[in-house]
């Protein structure tokens, strides 16, 4: 939904690029532009998410959103910008926090237009990492989470925050590491992260959303720490080394 690149997380930029601690290097409406930096929030919340993880790290922000809807032909666009601007901006993780509600139960393939840009983005050298969605399923991801060689991300809590209803579902109780009855779960999700709750950017949301930007804020230390690493290796860092749960 754009990032509201004037807030301290950000380095309080005027502009993109400026000053120079600003750390937000290009913005774009992707999408019909709504003539704001961020009218929802959203976008700017998961942003500061990465930004936090990654505080050496730059991000750009592109506004693929309008009227509280992105179409696949816009986030696409974005995709293959992103592609098309790896090597000027030295990119090595998209983020994509959102997801529709269809359940898919294995890697969706058929039909799917995400496939080759997610593709494209990985032999470029970078990680498309993507919220599972927030449908509670335990047995299927949404798209474009689904996408074979996409980053798909549930969610976890960090902390015990007492019970917690969510517009589908109660967790009862909560905990570190215990994944939230609304996060979508399959057994080929490729990563659990702390989706809930999380404040920054002076929001406390929860969501997949939430989790998602915290893989690609990692991928970007990975490959400060390992640069000669290729995608899949620094993906191999993360999931070969985490804490293994059960939903």
């Amino acid at each position: 939904t754009g990032v509201n690149y004037t807030r301290a997380e950000f380095g309080s930029c005027t502009a993109p690029g400026t000053p120079a601690s600003c750390r937000v290097p290009y913005v774009a409406d992707i999408a019909t532009s709504d003539g704001a930096l961020d009218d929802n929030g959203h976008g700017t919340h998961v942003s500061a998410i990465a930004a936090s993880v990654a505080p050496a790290a730059r991000v750009i922000g592109l506004d693929v959103y309008a009227s509280g809807s992105a179409s696949s032909v816009d986030i696409i666009s974005a995709l293959n910008w992103a592609i098309a601007n790896q090597a000027t901006y030295n990119i090595v993780a998209i983020n994509i926090s959102l997801a529709a509600t269809t359940k898919f139960t294995s890697a969706c393939t058929a039909g799917n237009p995400f496939v080759t840009p997610v593709a494209n983005a990985k032999a470029a050298g970078m990680l498309t990492v993507m919220a599972a969605g927030n449908s509670g399923f335990t047995n299927g991801i949404a798209m474009p989470a689904c996408t074979p060689g996409a980053v798909s991300v549930g969610a976890v809590y960090d902390a015990n925050v007492g019970a917690v209803t969510w517009s589908n579902c109660t967790d009862a109780t909560t905990a570190a590491d215990k994944v939230g009855c609304f996060s979508n779960s399959a057994n080929f999700l490729t990563l659990l992260a702390p989706g809930a709750m999380i404040t920054t950017a002076g929001m406390t949301i929860g969501g997949t959303s939430q989790a998602s930007p915290h893989v690609a804020g990692a991928v970007a230390l990975l490959a400060q720490a390992y640069p000669a690493d290729s995608p899949d290796v620094r993906l191999g860092r993360l999931t070969g080394n985490g804490i293994s749960l059960v939903d």
